[in-house]
């Protein structure tokens, strides 16, 4: 897994901007709450998953599900968006994915 290196810097610097995603600005406070709320989701409801699958047109909640699963200690695997998805292809059985977050 990915040393979290926005949990240290969001518990120093909370009120810090951390990143734009389509103009709006996200603190690393923000973010970091959004994380901690998907990692504990993702603790509580797919424990016996190793491999979640991410599908979000939303660029905000695939980074931040992103990170909630390094947190949580699960595999992601990024599904395209549904618009760039091809029809009749079975993505989360391509990749062995035990749960779907979406």
């Amino acid at each position: 897994m990915i040393k979290d290196q926005i949990q240290k810097s969001a518990a120093k610097f909370p009120h810090k901007n951390f990143i734009s995603i389509d103009g709006v600005s996200i603190t690393l406070g923000e973010f970091n709450n959004k994380v901690e709320a998907l990692a504990s989701f993702i603790k509580s409801e797919f424990v016996d998953a190793r491999r979640l699958s991410l599908k979000f047109d939303d660029k905000y909640h695939l980074l931040s599900s992103l990170v909630a699963c390094n947190r949580a200690k699960k595999i992601p695997i990024i599904l395209p968006p549904g618009e760039q998805m091809v029809k009749g292809v079975a993505y989360s059985n391509i990749a062995s994915v035990d749960a779907e977050l979406d």
